[in-house]
């Protein structure tokens, strides 16, 4: 029984680290960066937009979210669940790029280079919605669907680099308003005095 109660005194913390909207703002980053390579065509702006945007979480958390619940470091079966998803989005990321590159002009190639967009769509909003499941984050749902459709219904609305921005600046908007009501429900604790 005890046990079962720190598991979930556990993960209701664990959650409590999500309330602050900066894997929010840096989600949202990375979608503007990889909207803005499309419309500028610079294919290094995203790799530096989420290089730099990665310190967004940890700066944020270290002056925002710690003075405000402290540091808890947790076991690592959460980290090797996200480690599970991206390794997962990366092989199927290997295994397209093989089905294209493979020179073969078969069914399923034919079919996934006539919807591409719906497949990118598929595994960058899939992905979202993985992490939302294994995290227990449930607006990252949300934007899961906001990202599968900027992507998959680019060829009708806007355009790839377009819907990638205002996506990306709708999860941004998402992750600031979380972390002002993070601010607010969580006022900074001053250390007592001896």
């Amino acid at each position: 029984m005890v046990d079962n109660d720190l598991k979930n005194l556990e993960r209701n913390l664990f959650l409590k680290y999500f309330e602050d909207g900066f894997w929010d703002m840096y989600i949202g980053l990375l979608m503007v960066s990889f909207g803005l390579t499309i419309l500028l065509d610079l294919g290094y702006l995203a790799g530096i937009f989420s290089s730099l945007g990665i310190f967004i979480p940890s700066i944020g958390k270290s002056r925002i979210t710690y003075p405000r619940m402290g540091y808890i470091k947790f076991r690592k079966t959460k980290k090797r669940n996200i480690s599970f998803i991206l390794f997962g989005v990366m092989l199927l990321g290997v295994v397209l790029f093989f089905f294209f590159a493979g020179g073969r002009d078969s069914q399923i190639t034919q079919f996934l280079r006539k919807n591409l967009l719906f497949v990118i769509g598929s595994v960058w909003g899939g992905a979202l919605g993985l992490a939302a499941a294994f995290l227990n984050v449930n607006r990252y749902f949300i934007y899961a669907g906001l990202v599968f459709m900027g992507v998959s219904l680019a060829h009708w609305i806007g355009s790839l680099g377009l819907n990638l921005i205002m996506v990306g600046v709708l999860i941004i908007i998402m992750g600031m308003f979380i972390l002002k009501k993070f601010i607010r429900n969580n006022p900074i604790i001053p250390a007592k005095s001896e």
